[in-house]
């Protein structure tokens, strides 16, 4: 039994994290979800320019709560962005990379959408539209 945890958590930190899949608890804690519920994870770095167009956008999000990702390895430099940008939304930061490695990513901006603990969607990359279509992938999960 043990065997096939361990084999599973391999996968889940090899392979990053995919829709279906359920978040264990570190991953939880990390993100700060202790509850049931929608959550729009963002990651994000002050040199992506798309991040910096995405962004602001995610403000205007309603029934979710958001929670932005900073992968910037200069904390300094992701305060600054996130500063500038007006966020209003938590933001994490990751300069190690201990959470992002966990996802993944192909690339960033990355946006993943968990529901009860499970990833529900991913969105990778930039999009001039991304509110729209996160709230778009909300409301197929109402």
């Amino acid at each position: 039994m043990k065997k096939a945890l361990f084999l599973l958590i391999g996968a889940v930190l090899l392979f990053g994290f995919q829709p279906g899949d359920r978040l264990d608890d570190e991953t939880m804690r990390a993100l700060g979800i202790r509850d049931k519920g929608v959550y729009v994870i963002d990651f994000f770095a002050s040199w992506c320019h798309s991040c910096e167009k995405e962004l602001p956008l995610l403000n205007t999000l309603k029934n979710a709560r958001i929670i932005g990702v900073d992968v910037d390895e200069n904390v300094e430099d992701g305060r600054r962005f996130v500063k500038e940008l007006g966020l209003g939304f938590d933001v994490i930061e990751d300069p190690e990379g201990a959470i992002v490695s966990r996802f993944d990513p192909a690339g960033i901006p990355a946006i993943y959408i968990i529901k009860d603990g499970k990833v529900a969607g991913t969105i990778i990359g930039a999009r001039p539209d991304i509110d729209r279509a996160i709230a778009s992938a909300l409301e197929r999960l109402r």
